[in-house]
């Protein structure tokens, strides 16, 4: 007897996404076609939603460096035209 999957299936955009090392000592390395688009940006906030790093990106890869941040978890975001196309966790030591 086979069971049928219930629920919805959904496109992840996450996939199309690739940053590291995850957790880091300061510096991330990430790579999305997102970034590649026009008016593409990256923001790392706090846990309160404060922006904390904020950069304008052009090109399939960038680096970034969060040396300075304090140990703790940011929210790293991929902004295309105006929307937010991903929120990933980010964990600094």
């Amino acid at each position: 007897m086979s069971q049928t999957p219930i629920g919805i299936e959904e496109k992840s955009l996450e996939n199309n996404i690739n940053f590291y090392p995850n957790p880091t000592s300061g510096i991330i390395n990430l790579e999305s076609e997102f970034l590649t688009k026009k008016n593409s940006k990256i923001q790392i906030v706090n846990s309160l939603g404060e922006v904390l790093f904020e950069e304008n990106v052009d090109k399939y890869n960038s680096l970034f460096n969060i040396q300075h941040f304090s140990t703790g978890i940011y929210f790293l975001k991929i902004i295309t035209e105006g929307e937010i196309i991903s929120t990933q966790k980010i964990i600094k030591e």
